[in-house]
């Protein structure tokens, strides 16, 4: 027998673009869809925040001269998880200071 496929017409998976989505659950009050194509669960009104270039490049440089993680996570009033990967994707990152 077997699940019956679901295609959806009204929503595509943001990873795959496939529309066999199915209903999987509820996350923070917004329902969450799973794609049966390559099993990536998501919201469709969840949007990505992206910083901006020159506050990247601001938190590098901060991070060159001297300043500590937490310290540039603070004055610039962002994670200090998104400090730390901002760093360790940096081409400088860790080794810039080091050299």
């Amino acid at each position: 027998m077997g699940r019956r496929k679901v295609f959806r017409e009204d929503m595509r998976c943001p990873h795959c673009g496939s529309n066999w989505c199915i209903k999987n659950g509820r996350a923070n009050g917004k329902q969450t869809y799973l794609c049966r194509h390559c099993n990536y669960r998501f919201t469709p009104e969840a949007k990505r925040h992206v910083h901006p270039r020159w506050l990247k490049e601001k938190a590098i440089g901060m991070y060159l001269e001297g300043m500590s993680i937490s310290s540039i996570s603070r004055a610039l009033g962002i994670s200090l998880v998104t400090v730390y990967s901002w760093i360790k994707k940096s081409p400088m990152g860790f080794k810039g200071l080091q050299a």
